[in-house]
Parts: structure tokens; C-alpha cells; sequence
């Protein structure tokens, strides 16, 4: 059995712009808009690209979060 990887929630989120490699989320929860590679949300996310999952929960690997101090 595979090692689920940990996750951390940033709250609610809703994508406001996006590249090749990140999305560029607004937390409400936080207040801010932060760039998010696309390779550190966790495949919990409800967000996850720039179509049409765009709006939901946000989750991220938690090393990332706690790499950039959202946690």
C-alpha cells in the first residue's frame, strides 16, 4: 500500500490567474493571493487548474505549507 503524502488546507480558494507550471489562488481564508505550483497540491484539492476546477478547498503538500509559513 502506498504512502498517502501529508496535506495541509489553505482554506477556501478560487484561481485569479495561472502558467504553465503554478496557479495564482486567492485564499480567502488568509486574506491573500499566492502563487501555488501545480506540482505541490495534493491531489485532495479541489483546486486544481484554471478550468473548471477553479473554486473550492485548497490543499497542498505540508511540507510546502510549512516551507512557506502557512502553517
Amino acid at each position: 500500500m502506498a504512502k498517502e503524502t501529508p496535506r495541509e488546507s489553505l482554506g477556501q480558494g478560487k484561481v485569479v490567474g495561472s502558467s504553465d507550471k503554478a496557479l495564482e489562488i486567492e485564499l480567502a481564508d488568509l486574506g491573500e493571493r499566492r502563487w501555488v505550483p501545480r506540482s505541490v497540491l495534493h491531489d485532495d484539492s479541489e483546486v486544481y487548474d484554471d478550468d473548471d476546477n477553479k473554486e473550492g478547498e485548497v490543499f497542498v503538500h505540508q511540507w510546502w505549507a510549512t516551507k512557506n509559513g502557512l502553517v
